[in-house]
């Protein structure tokens, strides 16, 4: 059936046995061939099997090939996405410290300057009666406050800092240096500010040791001189007069160093509640 299919009826070999011996030499080349080409057919079969076999698995990979590159371009916009949010939530947050110590830098300014101006007048007269008013309770009071206030406002720095680490830590592309120069000019801005709050501390200790100095000294009667002449009442009257300015200079520094504060700290709530 083979050697039909192979040479059909165009070979016609003699069916009887009086042949000639070239005869038979060439019916045994002929099947010699017959059977080499059938050989060779079958393993040409088997290797086209095996070729359309692998090209299928090929195909195969090739195709989930393309879709995990989908997957990754996919993911890679996102990550493009994430980090441009990123770098506009904290150019947003780079732009609000640099307003915040600018206006820490010139409340600081005014600080020194009533400190300056309060300095003066306490050297230029005692205060008599500011302990009998109440002084040491109200710079008790101040310290106490002031000294509160610095360790909640460490504990809101602290949880910033906490926070910026975290989302530090997501996932980053190719803008991994341009975060690292975003976040050391984040933390040098909160080094700024924890250093203008120390300032602000140690202005405000200063300015209760004026107090306190001044409420401690006072001025001796001079000999000689009774207390109702009237050089004595003049300068009893402009010895209180000075006392209640100086008073009056220090619980003005001490509203608005107060009322800065509680700004301060409003503004930093929000900045928390925006991150």
């Amino acid at each position: 059936m083979e050697r039909e299919i192979l040479f059909g009826d165009r070979l016609h070999l003699p069916s009887g046995g009086g042949g000639s011996s070239c005869e038979v030499e060439l019916l045994k080349l002929l099947r010699d061939v017959d059977l080499a080409v059938l050989e060779k057919h079958r393993r040409w079969k088997t290797r086209l099997a095996d070729a359309e076999d692998a090209l299928e698995r090929r195909e195969a990979e090739l195709k989930r090939t393309k879709q995990d590159l989908a997957a990754s371009r996919e993911e890679a916009s996102q990550l493009r996405d994430r980090v441009a949010h990123l770098e506009s939530l904290q150019g947003d947050l780079v732009a609000k410290y640099d307003r915040r110590i600018g206006e820490l830098k010139e409340d600081v300014s005014r600080i020194k300057k009533r400190y300056g101006d309060l300095k003066a007048a306490a050297a230029v007269g005692g205060c008599r009666d500011c302990q009998s008013r109440g002084a040491p309770s109200a710079s008790s009071d101040a310290a106490d406050f002031w000294r509160n206030r610095a360790v909640e406002l460490e504990k809101e720095v602290a949880s910033l800092r906490e926070r910026t680490c975290r989302d530090n830590r997501a996932p980053k592309s190719g803008s991994t240096s341009r975060e690292r120069d975003l976040e050391r000019v984040v933390s040098e801005k909160d080094g700024v500010i924890d250093r203008l709050t120390d300032k602000v501390t140690q202005l405000t200790k200063r300015l209760r040791q004026v107090e306190s100095a001044a409420a401690a000294v006072t001025t001796p009667a001079v000999a000689g001189v009774r207390s109702w002449d009237s050089p004595d009442l003049v300068e009893e009257y402009l010895r209180t007069c000075r006392d209640d300015k100086a008073q009056k200079n220090a619980a003005e520094l001490r509203s608005k160093i107060e009322r800065h504060m509680q700004e301060f700290t409003a503004r930093m709530e929000q900045d928390k509640r925006t991150l």
